[in-house]
């Protein structure tokens, strides 16, 4: 996926049903590693990945590559 520019209504975590920009939003408000957006969000909790997610995996990879996209947009 090209989470840069993906929409923001775009389903990232399909067993808790969070979007790119909730965890955009959570980023911006300084949750910088999985464990923050985890709390922050409830995205990567739900544990049904291969069967809910199209792609059949865990979300984890792409929220890490949003907190990469992300905080390094917020230091610029």
């Amino acid at each position: 996926m090209d989470w840069k520019n993906a929409s923001d209504k775009e389903i990232i975590c399909y067993c808790q049903n969070v979007d790119k920009k909730t965890v955009v939003s959570a980023i911006h408000a300084g949750a910088k590693t999985l464990a923050q957006i985890k709390e922050t969000t409830g995205a990567c909790t739900g544990g049904n990945c291969r069967k809910n997610n199209p792609s059949g995996k865990c979300c984890s990879g792409d929220i890490m590559e949003l907190i990469k996209l992300y905080s390094l947009n917020l230091e610029s």
